[in-house]
């Protein structure tokens, strides 16, 4: 399939690519959509330059390209998607052929993208947003996020739960200048569904970022570093929508103690009472 075609996909528009930012001559990376664009799959390999991240065929959720969303008014990211990884030659009934992809030596991760900025011109871009937020929901090999380290304590860092599925936050600047904020789940999920709006509202309660930034760009699909030979990623079910409103309370947060707001109270009645 061509780079970048748009097809109507679980009824929504979506816009297909196989974003090969990485080309080299080591390898390729080719989508195929099948029944009736409503499943699709990507086969890869790459065999050299195993640092660097060669493709990221992705699923496009090109609504909020064309409106995008301020996070102070964004109240829900759902997504509900099933996919398998597997070598493309492959018998295995299972949905992730950890066996094959480690023969084959594969990098790789399965992963939402979320591309954000103050700016909407530049929200609706994916090279001139100021902020990314990746959500890996696979991982296989020795890929790691931007920020990971062997010296970081695992109980130091950020931790949020969707549902009962529990991710910690890395943070790091990419090489192309954006700061990235990547929630990795704690194993691996071929079928995932829920909402993961806490997942970025968490970042400007605790003050990471502003709330006044426009979400502008949504997609899924997964990061291709390595593979000695053709690895098959498949989607077979895929569905996304964001909407607008009031971000749900934060589970968890805790709220300031009375006697800080009875503290607050005083100050403003004294204040009142000087004018």
């Amino acid at each position: 399939m061509r780079n970048g075609a748009p097809i109507w996909f679980r009824g929504f528009c979506v816009f297909f690519s196989t974003n090969v930012w990485g080309l080299d001559k080591s390898g390729s990376s080719c989508i195929n959509v099948t029944n009736n664009a409503t499943a699709l799959s990507t086969t890869w390999s790459w065999k050299a330059n195993d640092t660097l991240v060669h493709a990221y065929p992705n699923i496009n959720f090109n609504p909020i390209q064309h409106d995008p969303i301020l996070i102070s008014n964004l109240f829900s990211i759902d997504v509900k998607v099933s996919w398998s990884m597997r070598l493309k030659s492959s018998s295995m009934l299972s949905v992730f052929d950890t066996d094959g992809l480690a023969v084959v030596n594969a990098k790789t991760n399965v992963a939402l993208d979320i591309f954000f900025d103050p700016e909407v011109e530049k929200a609706v871009n994916t090279t001139a947003p100021r902020y990314e937020v990746m959500v890996w929901i696979g991982k296989f090999g020795t890929i790691l996020p931007i920020g990971a380290s062997s010296t970081i304590r695992a109980n130091r860092l950020h931790k949020q739960k969707i549902g009962k599925e529990s991710f910690t936050l890395y943070q790091g600047p990419n090489d192309n200048g954006q700061y990235v904020f990547t929630w990795v789940a704690g194993s691996n999920k071929t079928y995932f569904e829920g909402d993961v709006s806490p997942l970025v509202h968490y970042l400007w309660r605790h003050g990471m970022i502003l709330a006044a930034n426009y979400i502008g760009v949504i997609q899924f699909g997964t990061e291709q570093k390595h593979a000695m030979s053709n690895v098959t990623f498949s989607v077979d079910r895929f569905a996304l929508d964001a909407t607008r409103g009031v971000p749900k309370e934060a589970a968890g947060l805790t709220r300031a103690s009375p006697k800080r707001e009875i503290l607050y109270a005083l100050i403003v009645v004294t204040l009142f009472r000087l004018m």
